[in-house]
């Protein structure tokens, strides 16, 4: 649902603005698979989001390794105006997380280096969809669901074959309460997408265990912010809402 097809944009130019947003409406309601425009070729001097790079163990600090199979991060996002009863919700996760964490005996100087590819995004799974609940809850057909991943990953939104990952990078962490143990607080994060760094201060609660590291967190983030811009047709009676409600749990051992 982040990205309305070309073809879809084509008519704009052809039709009047009540047609336009009976079309992008169809659009949302479905989101039918409709042949992306052609990725643009990748620019060998822009900066591509790298794999997350080793952290380097410090005296007294401890390094943990994120455990994938125990970690994920959900994006939750809508439809907006007042045709947005015509489109659905959408929940898409990263759950292919790999990187490190450093813990110095001063839990403020924390550290994080987590990445992912950008074509492991799940999109719409029945079980995330279920887990999510309320508006989420409703399935999605293969097709659509499987156009909704297409476009997503094109040209115009995470151009996926120019900027194969996404990198999160932490370093520091300011504490609103607690210590070593067990706590919340927030981090100083750079987001690492489309060959730009976005800083973001991020809510975190964790608990450091003998059997490891354990965070959350829940937070809203504008898409705009990240460098995509969700479209808007009808003169935004039918649009993607720019805010996502992102949820993250990350354990490390």
């Amino acid at each position: 649902m982040n990205a309305i097809a070309r073809g879809v944009r084509s008519l704009a130019v052809r039709r009047r603005p009540a047609a336009l947003a009976l079309v992008g409406a169809a659009w949302l309601a479905s989101c039918q698979s409709v042949p992306p425009p052609a990725a643009p070729a990748a620019n060998p001097t822009a900066p591509s989001p790298s794999a997350a790079a080793p952290l380097a163990a410090e005296p007294g600090a401890t390094l943990l390794a994120i455990d994938a199979a125990a970690s994920r991060i959900e994006l939750r996002l809508a439809a907006a105006g007042t045709l947005a009863a015509l489109g659905h919700p959408h929940v898409i996760v990263a759950r292919a997380l790999t990187g490190q964490v450093l813990l110095p005996a001063d839990i403020t100087r924390t550290r994080l280096e987590v990445a992912f590819a950008v074509e492991s995004l799940a999109v719409d799974e029945a079980a995330d969809r279920t887990a999510a609940g309320g508006v989420f809850a409703a399935p999605i057909p293969e097709a659509a669901r499987a156009g909704t991943r297409e476009h997503m990953l094109g040209a115009g939104q995470l151009e996926a074959t120019t900027y194969p990952k996404i990198v999160l990078r932490a370093q520091g962490l300011r504490v609103a309460h607690g210590d070593g143990g067990a706590g919340e607080g927030e981090l100083d994060l750079l987001v690492q997408l489309l060959g730009h760094e976005v800083p973001l201060a991020v809510p975190v609660r964790w608990q450091h265990t003998a059997q490891g590291l354990a965070a959350q967190g829940e937070f809203t983030v504008l898409q705009t912010a990240l460098g995509i811009q969700p479209y808007s047709i009808g003169g935004g009676a039918l649009r993607v809402a720019d805010e996502m409600r992102v949820r993250y749990s990350i354990s490390a051992r």
